[in-house]
């Protein structure tokens, strides 16, 4: 609700962009892959990850900020390098957000730094 409140009627529809399609499928991919596939498991704060869902959420995350900046005509280097970014910074807000929080937290930090980096 905050990141709709700010940055789609604020000022930036594109950061509301980003931080609603990374959630949607960055973390709903790392959640499929994870659970379907994830072999390679680390520990973070007493709860499961995958390897193979951590990456899951990175190449969604960038693969939907790759396209969704170049549709914004955006200068390929930034589409490239910010969405590579984002894609981190998403996906270790996924590794280290509890439970379920990574449904608020994502989409909000991907915003944040969607605003700050264009």
């Amino acid at each position: 609700m905050l990141v709709i409140l700010y940055f789609f009627f604020e000022s930036e529809p594109l950061a509301f962009l980003a931080g609603s399609l990374v959630l949607a499928w960055g973390d709903g991919l790392a959640a499929l892959i994870g659970r379907k596939y994830g072999t390679v498991t680390y520990d973070l704060y007493g709860q499961k990850r995958s390897f193979q869902g951590s990456m899951a959420m990175f190449l969604s995350s960038y693969a939907v900020l790759f396209l969704l900046f170049l549709w914004d005509d955006i200068p390929l280097w930034q589409v490239v390098t910010y969405g590579f970014i984002i894609s981190i910074i998403a996906t270790l807000t996924e590794a280290i957000s509890y439970r379920d929080w990574d449904n608020f937290t994502i989409p909000i930090v991907v915003a944040v730094a969607t605003s700050l980096l264009l």
